[in-house]
């Protein structure tokens, strides 16, 4: 048995045999993502790019305040903005209530996107695999067309795509 080549079983094994041992300490770490979601950190120039940025990130913030309350705030600053508790809250609330599967997904979801709110998006059937990673991987795009092709991030932007794959394929066979 090699887990690396068994995505499914490997999500099922951490809700099994981690989420319900350490679920305090892993709703802890993925609702933490939220006061420092990759969403509301956008660039200041060059506009194309903050264009892109709003295009695809507004879209997903407007749906976290639309489904579940949470207005966050979006600086142009590469400096830490503390987000309103009352705007963490809710999103929470919504990683406490997942079942442990459920959590197992999100919790792969989370720090592979750098987002909480792109992770419950995808969760929650608003977004598909393929606009979790533009979303998740717009930067690296950005640098990717402006300087060109790079094997490191080449291989980073494969591992990205296929675990928000294998996390959406088993978020799909939780719902059969």
């Amino acid at each position: 048995i090699h887990p690396p080549t068994m995505p499914m079983m490997r999500l099922a094994a951490t809700a099994i045999d981690r989420i319900g041992r350490e679920r305090v300490t892993i709703v802890d770490q993925i609702a933490a993502y939220g006061g420092s979601d990759l969403l509301c950190y956008r660039a200041a120039s060059p506009a194309p790019l903050v264009e892109r940025q709003t295009q695809l990130w507004q879209p997903l913030l407007d749906w976290a305040t639309e489904a579940h309350g949470a207005r966050l705030t979006v600086t142009h600053d590469i400096t830490h903005v503390a987000q309103d508790p009352a705007a963490l809250e809710p999103l929470r609330a919504v990683v406490e209530a997942l079942d442990d599967y459920r959590l197992a997904a999100v919790s792969l979801l989370t720090p592979i996107c750098g987002s909480l709110v792109i992770a419950l998006a995808v969760e929650a059937g608003h977004i598909a695999a393929q606009e979790a990673m533009a979303a998740s991987l717009l930067d690296e795009d950005w640098q990717i067309e402006k300087w060109g092709h790079d094997a490191e991030a080449a291989e980073r932007r494969e591992n990205v795509a296929r675990e928000i794959a294998d996390a959406v394929r088993f978020l799909d066979l939780l719902d059969q």
